[in-house]
């Protein structure tokens, strides 16, 4: 696109065409299939971008913060298309959001999309490993849930389990403790075997 121009797609047909840019609202018909298209073009745009310097007041015309009206607008939330100042832009995952599409998580998924509830396997881990422990009837349990807890902090290594940064020392020490849980079970399993054997 060179400067003072402007490349808009036709919404019916989508062909694309060059058109003069301009501050407001401007149309144009498509050379293809003559459907009109207009489009709004802010005035902030034939503008050199400046350095916010923190609480100065926007120029008129120009697009504002959703949060703060008096301080100028310098990215678009990826989360629910408003307009956010330097001050309420967060930076997640290289995405710009508002602190309001981080807290409800307006797009639920994987990946480039934000999630409002992440599975734990760190706590899941720690707790199969510690809790049939804890409670000492179901000790026996800890053959199954050994192997299981390992499972979960290496194959969930990588996963996500929170929006904020958070340390993996409860996977570790899941590891820990499974193998040892089944360490021991493997030191009485051979006691018993062999101490039958030698009996015989």
């Amino acid at each position: 696109m060179n400067p003072g121009t402007v490349t808009i797609a036709c919404g019916r047909c989508g062909l694309p065409q060059t058109q003069p840019l301009t501050a407001g609202e401007s149309g144009a018909v498509c050379l293809r299939c003559e459907a009109p298209t207009r489009w709004w073009a802010f005035p902030a745009l034939l503008r050199e971008t400046a350095v916010d310097t923190g609480g100065k007041s926007i120029i008129a015309d120009e697009s504002a913060c959703f949060y703060h009206a008096e301080r100028p607008a310098r990215v678009v939330c990826d989360g629910c298309g408003r307009f956010l100042c330097s001050l309420c832009d967060v930076d997640y995952r290289g995405r710009h959001v508002c602190v309001s599409c981080l807290e409800s998580g307006l797009a639920e998924g994987g990946g480039d999309t934000f999630r409002s509830r992440y599975v734990r396997y760190d706590n899941a881990a720690l707790a199969l490993v510690v809790l049939p422990v804890l409670f000492f009837p179901f000790w026996t349990f800890t053959i199954f849930t050994a192997p299981v807890a390992i499972f979960l902090a290496v194959y969930y290594w990588r996963e996500p389990v929170s929006a904020l940064p958070r340390k993996r020392w409860r996977m570790v020490l899941a590891i820990v403790i499974g193998v040892a849980q089944l360490g021991l079970w493997a030191a009485f399993v051979s006691t018993v075997f062999f101490g039958f054997y030698f009996n015989e």
